[in-house]
């Protein structure tokens, strides 16, 4: 029963996939909003490339269904199938679904050594901008726009985590939103490393820079 219920949706099943694929896909460059917040959020293209993975396993298995039902013997394009949809499934899935920390975690491990090497010794900033504030936070700016900055931050007093929990408080209790660490509106503070966090803050107001 199943089964056949299952034949009897899969082309409308295939057929939703291929439009919200689609409007995934174009989303970035059809929506000037979006391409602004890809641009800011570098992690973004890396779940946009998963998301082009998956839409390659979806259309691959679409494919395949459509053919089987139009040639007697499918046997001998099975395998290709099987290997680009699964290959596909394999490597999207996770970028799509963790590609903002798959990035952060990956270009922190890049950049780190010359990251503390700075916090140590000084000298020209290794990032589009070096930030540092009063709380004892040390911000290495990726990306920024005229809105909003991300980056990695060092974060030994917690003070971007205690700020995104404040920022969200405000938010519960409909509060105006409060600038605190670099005189910001914190938007992000997930944990990496130890003391690392992945950071954004809005970019008004900010305090210093190093």
């Amino acid at each position: 029963m199943l089964v056949k219920l299952w034949r009897m949706v899969r082309p409308v099943f295939y057929a939703l996939a291929a439009i919200l694929f689609a409007y995934l896909l174009l989303e970035p460059w059809v929506f000037p909003q979006t391409r602004r917040v890809f641009n800011v959020h570098p992690g973004k293209w890396v779940e946009y490339v998963g998301t082009l993975f998956v839409a390659v396993w979806v259309s691959a298995a679409g494919v395949h269904t459509f053919l089987s039902r139009r040639l007697d013997n499918t046997a001998s394009l099975a395998w290709p199938f099987i290997l680009v949809a699964g290959s596909s499934a394999l490597l999207g899935l996770p970028l799509m679904l963790f590609g903002q920390q798959v990035h952060d975690h990956t270009r922190l491990l890049i950049d780190r050594a010359a990251f503390e090497r700075y916090l140590s010794e000084g000298g020209d900033c290794p990032a589009l901008t070096c930030l540092r504030d009063e709380s004892g936070v040390t911000a290495f700016v990726w990306a920024a726009n005229d809105r909003t900055w991300s980056g990695v931050c060092l974060d030994p007093s917690r003070a971007m985590r205690a700020a995104l929990r404040a920022r969200r408080e405000d938010a519960r209790a409909k509060r105006r939103p409060q600038p605190r660490v670099f005189g910001a509106e914190v938007q992000r503070a997930d944990g990496l490393w130890g003391e690392w966090v992945a950071c954004a803050a809005s970019t008004r107001r900010i305090a210093g820079s190093a």
